[in-house]
């Protein structure tokens, strides 16, 4: 296997394949393909959910009716793609609260005095109803203060390992609102994991996140276009360079804001997240990174914001130190210098060592 690493040109770097599945997942395809209309974490035992996903737009009125049914259905299902592919921003999100600790269940004294009596009342003779209330009895009276004192010992012990639990929950928790690195790094691994999103923390410090996006690859995008002439009448044809450009570029800014709302959700002390978005182009064993995005996005923005609007239009909008190439419309995102992008040097070597360790693992002889 090419296990090769290093700088391929000014705008992109070499890694192995591996490690970008160890590190962003392969997440798109399933997230973007198969149809699911929403993604909602946990990220604590209560939470209140956000903005939803709206449903796409129906085809209807005279230029459904001018062409066949399979022409219909066929441009139908090209508009959901591309609703799909272009509101990812908008799903749901559930911010995460301080966890509260749960109480294990208490000992049932009640039912256990009921099962000891019930034993001893087996022994005698169903129709010897005294003889069996007697019996019962007598298996119940010796017990019960011993019952009462375990129960009452398992209680203290219940709540010191109560109060025990919240306190460490409780320190977990100012870590997290405090921007603890390791802590937020673990709580965003987690959260892009179970949101399916390739986005990965570079660096914490503080309510400062330095976040990467994997941009989704330009295969999961529609080949064809549904078009209305001026007379009304529709037509499916394969895309253009110029409309899959511009769809790209909503693709992308909506992965960049889906991944921000969801690393503002899971950590609440964070406040700035500066993004890079990356892109790969597979080659074989290796995979060329490069840079083709950059911008900085605040909480207090992402809270006010109309996600109702086109992602590309919101990162224009709300987006600092935007770094998109918007030279011309019709025109694919271009690579960025990695000497403009500094931060990237930490998650490229973690990468490319990620990369090279999983593969010697995959080479080496299963251990007896």
């Amino acid at each position: 296997m090419n296990e090769t690493v290093g700088l391929v040109s000014a705008t992109s770097f070499r890694v192995p394949a591996p490690g970008l599945q160890m590190t962003f997942g392969v997440s798109w395809p399933g997230l973007l393909l198969d149809g699911r209309s929403t993604a909602r974490q946990r990220f604590s035992p209560a939470g209140a959910g956000s903005t939803g996903l709206s449903a796409p737009r129906r085809l209807t009125g005279a230029a459904a009716h001018r062409v066949p049914a399979a022409v219909a259905e066929r441009a139908q299902r090209i508009i959901e793609q591309e609703h799909r592919l272009t509101s990812l921003h908008r799903m749901p999100y559930e911010p995460a609260t301080r966890p509260v600790a749960s109480l294990a269940p208490p000992v049932a004294v009640r039912g256990a005095r009921r099962r000891a009596s019930g034993a001893s009342r087996a022994s005698a003779r169903w129709f010897g109803i005294v003889r069996r209330r007697e019996v019962g009895l007598a298996a119940t009276e010796p017990g019960v203060s011993e019952l009462d004192a375990g129960t009452a010992a398992t209680a203290a012990t219940a709540a010191e390992a109560l109060e025990l639990e919240q306190r460490r929950l409780d320190t977990w928790w100012e870590a997290l609102r405090s921007g603890h690195q390791t802590v937020v790094t673990d709580q965003l691994v987690r959260a892009f994991a179970e949101a399916g999103l390739a986005a990965a923390p570079m660096t914490v410090h503080g309510s400062y996140l330095g976040l990467a996006v994997l941009a989704p690859e330009e295969h999961l995008l529609p080949t064809e276009a549904v078009t209305l002439s001026p007379q009304g009448t529709l037509s499916v044809r394969p895309a253009s360079k110029a409309h899959r450009a511009r769809l790209q570029r909503q693709v992308v800014a909506s992965a960049v804001l889906a991944a921000v709302r969801c690393a503002f959700a899971a950590a609440p002390g964070l406040a700035h997240i500066r993004v890079v978005v990356l892109r790969a182009e597979h080659r074989g064993a290796v995979d060329d990174v490069s840079a083709i995005g950059v911008v900085e996005l605040s909480r207090r923005d992402l809270a006010v914001a109309d996600l109702g609007v086109g992602a590309e239009a919101l990162l224009t909008h709300y987006g600092e130190a935007l770094r998109w190439d918007i030279s011309h419309p019709e025109v694919a995102l271009r690579k960025i210098p990695l000497d403009d992008v500094p931060e990237l040097a930490t998650l490229l070597a973690r990468l490319c060592r990620t990369g090279v360790d999983d593969s010697h693992r995959m080479l080496e002889p299963a251990l007896a």
